[in-house]
């Protein structure tokens, strides 16, 4: 039987926290967090923030609702379909959306929530939840693809992409990137955009990749890895790369937040929704209080 949290209850401590708002269209999103918390060994926290919740919690953003939404409940089921020995609770938040996310964020490993799928004027209209989580999550966001169009199906994962756009970013980036093709047993692709360099320059850049990055495939022999430079600019240079197979891991700038919005890069993957992508915030200095 599903846990339900009740008000005031600490939340679990390293949790994967699926954030379920429009049903069955996040059936994706679901199941792809209980594939996550079940190899992590970690409990699903089944997440619906409501802004019109009426009653003790109105006006009270953040605050816990004893009580389950129809979505939780269909949620729930498919989880256990998906992940039949998963530890699922469920959690209703009142406030604004984005906001409950982010709170919940500070005690999770991974917050994983859908594509926005809405038009840049709905978008401005309403605010973008999926664009503010990405921005100033506590901890890394996985955006999956809503499966909504039959012609596209979300696929299984082939490969991990490594997006990088400064050598800064290696630290916080190839780790965790080598860490999660290890774990799905996928092979690392790492990409890099050069500008406007001549190919002896991109070959270069490339090989110098290629030594940065040695410490860290030593602790992951058995990844395939493979740095590819290519002229261009991110996300330009790389989006005809990437297929719906593919899961792109990307640093977020210390810019991410401004107006809570992410940086370029990060955005511009986000609004093509072709594949999944995983935002990982930088260390401490990057972090803002939700």
């Amino acid at each position: 039987m599903d846990e339900v949290a009740n008000p005031g209850e600490p939340t679990a401590v390293g949790h994967v926290v699926a954030a379920v708002g429009r049903w069955p269209d996040d059936q994706v999103v679901v199941e792809r967090a209980a594939a996550e918390a079940g190899s992590r060994g970690v409990q699903l926290t089944l997440l619906h923030v409501d802004e019109g919740l009426e009653g003790p919690a109105a006006g009270h953003a953040g605050a816990h609702v004893d009580e389950s939404s129809q979505a939780l409940v269909d949620a729930s089921t498919w989880a256990r379909r998906a992940v039949p020995d998963v530890h699922c609770r469920t959690a209703v938040l009142a406030g604004p959306i984005a906001m409950g996310i982010i709170g919940m964020s500070r005690t999770a490993r991974l917050v994983v929530l859908g594509s926005e799928g809405a038009s840049p004027l709905v978008k401005l209209a309403r605010g973008a939840v999926t664009s503010d989580v990405a921005a100033r999550s506590h901890c890394p966001v996985e955006v999956v693809p809503r499966n909504t169009d039959e012609d596209l199906p979300v696929r299984p994962p082939t490969r991990v992409v490594a997006l990088v756009r400064e050598h800064a970013e290696l630290e916080d980036l190839v780790p965790t990137a080598l860490a999660e093709a290890a774990r799905c047993e996928l092979p690392l692709a790492i990409l890099h955009s050069a500008g406007d360099t001549a190919p002896a320059e991109r070959e270069n850049l490339r090989e110098q990749l290629r030594s940065d990055i040695a410490r860290w495939r030593r602790r992951f022999p058995t990844v395939p890895t493979d740095v590819v430079v290519v002229p261009g600019h991110a996300p330009v240079a790389i989006s005809g790369l990437l297929g719906r197979g593919d899961i792109v891991a990307l640093v977020r700038r210390q810019s991410a937040t401004f107006w809570g919005r992410p940086d370029r890069d990060t955005r511009a993957l986000l609004d093509e929704h072709v594949c999944r992508v995983l935002v990982l915030p930088m260390r401490e200095h990057d972090r803002t209080t939700a």
